[in-house]
């Protein structure tokens, strides 16, 4: 049978009178995007007590835009076929998210594909921030189970940020496949870093389990306070750790020596110890009777973001490197006036960087968190003491961050974690 005009219009509109009447009878919420217009969210029917929510409602086909854009070439050619050619057969781009709400555990993260099938391969990034009715946030620390689903382990933020909605959940998808794992040179002739950098943000009517913050270091093991000179090396992450760019520094014993910015290879390693050896006879110097020196190191941003530097993925070279530079700087500590800290790296945000801002290409959280349990682990091997700010930066993200920046925090931030290895400070908040 063959409608006439007049019919097929008849039928059109009671077919979207039935369907506004439906929705309007379902429990919808809403989903904001930035730089979008807000469409429809449905709570999905529960599953065994559990409720779920698909972010978005429909697949979301830019994040596959925004990672071929930075594998394509202007004749549009793969830069990468390899890369290419895994996206393609083996592991798509997550296009579609479902979120399980548990009430007294972990929530759930499930990734679909641009089809909405679900995905059977881990490899997503993400940051995903609770915001309760009182504005203080939460964080998810993230475990990829390797089967396309992520458990979502909420920690409590210390400082509280009000530029959030309340009652919400705002997901940050960084990169999907593995893409942010990715090691030099791998990257060497991709337009950008692969990131899908898409955002999304849902109210929610109830909580996640959420743990409290521990400060680092609350058995006092460190304070910098009782050294007469702490010395300080590395690059500007660390001169904004301790406060040396700003008119006066956090404290009056720290002294910063600024190393050339150099990832830490066994090619640079004698370099290294060069530079602080020169320097620490001149701290040596000015100690006074009775009084030791501390030496605070730290290397991890051009470790991270350098493009050939041949550290690879398991990070061996970098090992090797650390392990050289402490033991070279032990042997020189023969009168024991010295002794020596590790200041861990910080986390870092890629979703937090302004769109071309340059030396990225190899940003990303699982990157930096490898770099974080390789030095961690040298470390207490050679019995070093560890500052460790790595979770504080982590769940830091939307307040404290530099503008436009996905590695650097702003000086109140410094201040307050570089107070945790001062005893008498460690009261002190964010002003």
């Amino acid at each position: 049978m063959v409608l006439s005009n007049f019919e097929f219009r008849l039928v059109f509109l009671v077919t979207c009178i039935i369907s506004c009447i439906q929705l309007r009878s379902m429990k919808v919420d809403w989903m904001y995007e930035r730089g979008d217009e807000a469409p429809l969210h449905f709570l999905c029917e529960e599953h065994n007590g559990v409720s779920s929510i698909l972010i978005p409602e429909r697949p979301d086909p830019r994040p596959i835009r925004h990672v071929m854009k930075a594998l394509t070439a202007k004749d549009g050619k793969s830069l990468d076929p390899e890369t290419s050619n895994y996206l393609e057969h083996e592991c798509p781009i997550t296009s579609q998210l479902e979120l399980f709400m548990g009430n007294d555990t972990f929530w759930i993260l499930e990734t679909r594909c641009i089809n909405g099938v679900c995905k059977a391969m881990g490899g997503d990034e993400f940051y995903i921030t609770y915001t309760g009715p009182d504005l203080q946030q939460a964080v998810a620390f993230t475990t990829d189970r390797g089967d396309g689903s992520y458990e979502l382990d909420f920690y409590r933020v210390p400082w509280q940020n009000a530029s959030l909605l309340p009652n919400s959940v705002t997901i940050d998808v960084q990169y999907s496949c593995g893409i942010g794992h990715l090691a030099p040179p791998r990257k060497f002739r991709w337009k950008a870093p692969g990131a899908i950098l898409t955002t999304y943000s849902i109210r929610v009517d109830h909580a996640p389990l959420i743990h409290e913050f521990q400060p680092p270091n609350s058995d006092f093991a460190i304070d910098l306070h009782s050294f007469g000179i702490v010395h300080a090396f590395g690059g500007a992450d660390m001169e904004q750790f301790v406060g040396q760019n700003q008119q006066h520094g956090f404290h009056s014993n720290i002294y910063f020596h600024k190393l050339t910015d150099k990832a830490l290879t066994t090619k640079t390693v004698s370099f290294f110890v060069k530079e602080i050896q020169s320097s620490i006879v001149q701290s040596l110097k000015k100690l006074k009777r009775g009084k030791r020196l501390a030496l605070l190191i730290g290397s991890a941003s051009w470790d991270l973001l350098a493009h050939d530097i041949g550290q690879g993925a398991g990070l061996d070279n970098h090992r090797k490197a650390l392990r050289q530079l402490i033991e070279k700087l032990q042997k020189q500590n023969l009168n024991k006036k010295m002794e020596i800290f590790w200041k861990s790296p910080a986390a870092v945000h890629i979703q937090q960087v302004k769109p071309g801002h340059e030396d990225v290409l190899y940003m990303s959280s699982s990157r930096v968190y490898d770099i974080y349990l390789c030095q961690k682990e040298v470390m207490k091997q050679l019995h070093v003491q560890f500052l460790d700010v790595y979770n504080a930066t982590y769940v830091s993200a939307s307040s404290l961050t530099l503008t436009g920046d996905g590695r650097q925090f702003r000086p109140e931030m410094n201040r307050f974690m570089l107070n945790w290895f001062y005893k008498n400070n460690q009261h002190l908040g964010i002003a």
